[in-house]
């Protein structure tokens, strides 16, 4: 019985590690390739960014992306309900992309500090914070927006790794 339990354990613990504790590949979903993206500015990788992807085909009702490391990599991954897998399913994809822009203390207004505020003050720190946000934007809004992004993907068998370097579409 302590053996049992205890792989029990093992198999919460190591998600699948041990005992073919796996969750299985949902049924309608295609295997998936592996595959890596390395998101670049010229040659400046990007940190941070989040990666989505739409297939070209519509959407699936899977969640397929990433966020890219300290050097701009990004393991594409597939989210379908409570199964998680690396890699996603071949095809076309519209790629969207997102960095938050870090605000400064001074432009972060809490809710009850904005209660203090007449509508008038309110506006007018609202106008600095976009203002704010829009000068260090990194990424152009039309790249997280669905229908605008010029970025595309394609992934199959062979694909591996590939580079996208937003520059091109700035």
């Amino acid at each position: 019985m302590q053996i049992f339990i205890r792989s029990l354990v093992y198999c919460t613990i190591f998600s699948g590690l041990f005992l073919g504790c796996a969750k299985p590949h949902p049924a309608g979903l295609p295997q998936l390739v592996p595959c890596t993206v390395k998101i670049v500015d010229g040659s400046q990788p990007l940190a941070e960014v989040d990666v989505g992807l739409l297939r070209e085909e519509g959407q699936s009702g899977w969640s397929l992306g990433g966020i890219s490391d300290s050097t701009g990599t990004v393991k594409l991954r597939t989210i379908f309900a409570s199964f998680e897998g690396n890699g996603v399913p071949a095809g076309t994809y519209r790629v969207l992309l997102n960095k938050q822009v870090d605000v400064p203390p001074e432009l972060t207004l809490s809710e009850t500090d904005s209660l203090k505020l007449s509508p008038a003050e309110l506006t007018k720190w609202n106008a600095k914070r976009e203002k704010y946000i829009k000068e260090h934007q990194i990424l152009p809004t039309t790249f997280s927006d669905p229908d605008a992004t010029p970025i595309k993907l394609t992934v199959s068998e062979t694909t591996g790794s590939q580079i996208i370097d937003v520059a091109k579409y700035k």
